[in-house]
């Protein structure tokens, strides 16, 4: 009797060691996990606010890099805002150097970026003379073209813009397109998810919505939108796109 008292006191104290273990090893499996996932999750930064921004630059200013696209080059502490390349836009070669004065550069450069479910193909090329119809002479521009149609680009000290669109031409709205909208942000003072409305002509305004840097705070992708004002009318849906560093655009969506 007594002996069988004891084996029972020595199998519940074993079932207690091995619980304990048990428990234990499942607290250094969750440990373990968790710690791969903030490490997976540390590898991109993303910046969705302009407050996230000020928290990046405290540990990005730490940090040095030769490499152009890094954080510390494109932020300004002192206006808390961003130097968007114009160079993202084209996908060509930047050397660091921020100017809205010489945002014209040479190009020529072929676009592969996905449009909905399909993959498209478009080409980028400058410097291109253009002649608008009612200036004085010709411009040097930004042509972009696919098979279907081409345009014609302009920058300026916030961005790029359209002085031609064939498919505008088609619509009759060509008097909508002055060389002034921000159809791609580009240029000091930009901030993220602050609507910036570079044209009263055109009906739609630019909004940069996530910014997102690798681990050694170099730019991987900048997503904005460009979407219909309040109150405006657009024969468009509104447009969401994504442009990589030495690539160009990668994404075009309509939203809806």
């Amino acid at each position: 009797m007594l002996l069988d008292e004891c084996l029972k006191l020595n199998d519940l104290a074993t079932l207690i060691v091995m619980n304990m273990f048990l428990t234990t090893s499942s607290a250094m499996v969750f440990a373990i996990s968790v710690a791969f996932s903030f490490e997976a999750s540390a590898s991109e930064i993303s910046i969705k606010k302009q407050s996230d921004a000020e928290r990046v630059f405290a540990k990005a200013s730490k940090t040095k890099s030769s490499n152009p696209w890094h954080f510390s080059n494109l932020y300004d502490d002192v206006s808390n805002s961003f130097f968007i390349p114009y160079h993202l836009w084209s996908g060509a070669t930047w050397d660091g150097r921020k100017s809205v004065e010489n945002c014209m550069h040479a190009v020529k450069k072929t676009w592969m970026f996905k449009r909905g479910e399909k993959e498209r193909k478009q080409r980028v090329s400058a410097p291109v003379d253009f002649k608008k119809e009612g200036l004085a002479g010709e411009v040097k521009t930004f042509k972009s073209e696919n098979r279907k149609n081409y345009q014609h680009y302009i920058c300026h000290e916030k961005g790029l813009a359209r002085i031609y669109d064939q498919r505008f031409e088609q619509t009759g709205e060509l008097d909508s397109l002055d060389g002034k909208e921000c159809k791609f942000p580009a240029g000091f003072g930009w901030q993220v998810n602050k609507t910036q409305d570079c044209s009263e002509n055109s009906p739609k305004a630019t909004r940069i919505t996530e910014l997102t840097f690798d681990k050694d705070f170099i730019l991987k992708k900048m997503s904005y939108t460009y979407e219909k004002k309040k109150g405006a009318k657009a024969l468009r849906k509104d447009d969401y796109y994504e442009y990589v560093p030495n690539r160009g655009r990668v994404l075009h969506q309509k939203l809806k």
